[in-house]
C-alpha cells in the first residue's frame, strides 16, 4: 500500500530557495512535566475521604482517579534539588508561579492551577495558594503537597492571603526568588521589607536533567506522539476529509494516554503550494471539509504531552510518488540531523552545531550559507526543543540527562516549516534516539 523514502530516493539538485529563504529565529520547547488585602482569608482543613496514598513502585499518587502522576518521592527529589540551587544564592524562598514550574514544584496542572502559587521554602515543604475554592477537594487529594498546606482565599485576589503567609514562616524580611515579576509587585507593598529576585534560572537548571520518572513520562510522550501519527497515516487516503485524518491522529492519542495540548500545526497541499499570509501553516480549527486527493502533502509538526512533558514530532505525508525537488529536501534534512546528532554531547554548544550545520548546507546548496544568531543567542538554521517545562529557554551547552528534540528548519515559498525531527537523550558520550519511527517520508 505505501512505499518509504528508501524506495524513491532521487539524487536530484536544488537551489536555496526550495530549502532556505531567509533566516529563523529557533525556539526551544519542553518535554514534558490576585492582589490586595482586607479580603476574606481561610486556611482550609478537610479530611481525607481516603488514607493518604504513599509512595510506590509506580509512576502514580492520584490512585482514586486513576490519573498518571509522579511518585512523592519524586518530588521531594525535586524539592531537594531546586533548594540546593536556592541556597547556591542564598534565597531564603521561592515562589514559583508560571504554569510549567507550578505543576514542577506541586503537581498542580491545568484548570486547578489557575492564578495558584507554589511556595518552596529553603528548608521545608512547599504550600500551595489557591485563589478560589472551586479545585480545593480535589487538589486535597490528588497533590503531592499536606492537605494543612494548601490554602485558599474566598477571592481570586490571593496577595493578602500569600504574604501572610510569607510572615507566618517569618520571611517577611527574606530574600524571595521568583519566577514572574509581578508577584513582586504585588507583594511589595505587603512585604516592605523582603527582598526579590529572578530565580527563572534555578528552575531551568533544575528541570534540564531528567530524573529516571521524568525520562519514562518523556519515552511515553514521545511514543504515543509517533503512534498516533502513524493513526492519522492509516486513516490517510484520497476522498478522506482532513478532518476525519485529524480526528484519527487526536483520537489516537487520548486513547493513549496523552493530552493534546498544543494541537497539531498541519498543511495539507500541493508541493509547493505557496501559503497565505506569509504563514507557513492556515490556521484551522477542528480540521477541515477538503478531501484528500492524489499528490496531496501532508506536512504536519504535532506537539501532545505526556504528564505534563511534552513530545515534538514531524512527518511528512504524501499521497502518491514525492517529487524530485522535495526528495532533496528531505535528504538535506536527513543531512542535518546526522550531524546534529553527532555533535550532540557535552562540551558543544547548539551554536557549534549550528556552525556545523551551516557548513553542510553550504557545500550541499553550492552557495555560503550564513547562521545568523539574535541577541539572545537563537540559533538559526535548528529548532532545538529542550524538552522541560520551558517553552522560550535555550540551552547553551549541551549537558548530559537532558532530552532534546532536533527539527531543521527548511523554507520554501513564504514560510518556514519542520518537515522531520529526531527526540535524543543526551549521555556522556553518544546520544540515545528515543524515537521508534524511523526518519522516512510516509507514502500512501
Amino acid at each position: 500500500m505505501s512505499q518509504t523514502i528508501g524506495e524513491i530516493r532521487m539524487g536530484q539538485t536544488i537551489g536555496r530557495r526550495e530549502f532556505m529563504g531567509k533566516v529563523a529565529i529557533a525556539a526551544a520547547f519542553p518535554l514534558f512535566l490576585g492582589e490586595g488585602s482586607g479580603l476574606a482569608q481561610t486556611k482550609r482543613k478537610i479530611v481525607p475521604t481516603a488514607p493518604p496514598v504513599q509512595a510506590s513502585s509506580t509512576i502514580r499518587i492520584a490512585d482514586k482517579y486513576n490519573i498518571p502522576m509522579f511518585t512523592r518521592e519524586e518530588f521531594k527529589h525535586r524539592w531537594q534539588t531546586l533548594q540546593q540551587g536556592m541556597e547556591s544564592k542564598s534565597i531564603e524562598c521561592l515562589l514559583a508561579r508560571d504554569s510549567y514550574n507550578l505543576r514542577y514544584v506541586s503537581g498542580a496542572c491545568g484548570f486547578d492551577s489557575w492564578g495558584c502559587t507554589a511556595i518552596l521554602p529553603q528548608r521545608g515543604n512547599p504550600s500551595l495558594i489557591m485563589p478560589h475554592d472551586l479545585m480545593f477537594g480535589y487538589a486535597h487529594e490528588i497533590l503531592p503537597i499536606s492537605s494543612d498546606e494548601i490554602l485558599t482565599t474566598a477571592s481570586r485576589d490571593s496577595t493578602g492571603l500569600l504574604a501572610k503567609k510569607l510572615k507566618d514562616m517569618g520571611l517577611e524580611r527574606a530574600l524571595i526568588g521568583v519566577d514572574d515579576r509581578s508577584i513582586q509587585a504585588q507583594l511589595q507593598k505587603e512585604l516592605p521589607d523582603a527582598r526579590f529576585i529572578d530565580a527563572s534560572d534555578i528552575l531551568l537548571s533544575c528541570t534540564r536533567i531528567k530524573s529516571k520518572e521524568e525520562l519514562a513520562y518523556c519515552r511515553k510522550s514521545l511514543e504515543n506522539a509517533e503512534n498516533a501519527i502513524l493513526a492519522m497515516y492509516k486513516a490517510t487516503k484520497p476522498g478522506v476529509t482532513a478532518r476525519e485524518i485529524l480526528g484519527a491522529l487526536i483520537g489516537a492519542q487520548v486513547a493513549a494516554g496523552s493530552d493534546p495540548d498544543m494541537g497539531p500545526l498541519y498543511n495539507i497541499a500541493r508541493w509547493p503550494d505557496p501559503r497565505p499570509s506569509g504563514q507557513p501553516y492556515p490556521y484551522v480549527i477542528g480540521g477541515s471539509e477538503q478531501k484528500l486527493q492524489k499528490g496531496d502533502f501532508i506536512n504536519i509538526e504535532y506537539y501532545p504531552t505526556y504528564c505534563g512533558y511534552m513530545s515534538f514530532v514531524s512527518v511528512p505525508i504524501f499521497l502518491g510518488k514525492p517529487p524530485a525537488d522535495f526528495l532533496r529536501v528531505f535528504e538535506l534534512n536527513e543531512g542535518v540531523l546526522r550531524i546534529s546528532s553527532e555533535l550532540l554531547r557535552p562540551g558543544h554548544t547548539q551554536k557549534d552545531i549550528d556552525d556545523k550545520v551551516a557548513e553542510y548546507l553550504s557545500a550541499e546548496l553550492k552557495e555560503h550559507i550564513v547562521n545568523s544568531v539574535d541577541g539572545d543567542g537563537r540559533p538559526s538554521l535548528i529548532d532545538y526543543k529542550n524538552m522541560t517545562p520551558h517553552s522560550d529557554k535555550l540551552l547553551k551547552q549541551v549537558l548530559p540527562g537532558e532530552v532534546i528534540a532536533i527539527a531543521p528548519l527548511s523554507f520554501w515559498d513564504r514560510g518556514p516549516n519542520h518537515l522531520v525531527s529526531d527526540t535524543y537523550l543526551t549521555t556522556a558520550g553518544v546520544p540515545e534516539r528515543l524515537n521508534k519511527l524511523p526518519v522516512e517520508i510516509l507514502v500512501v
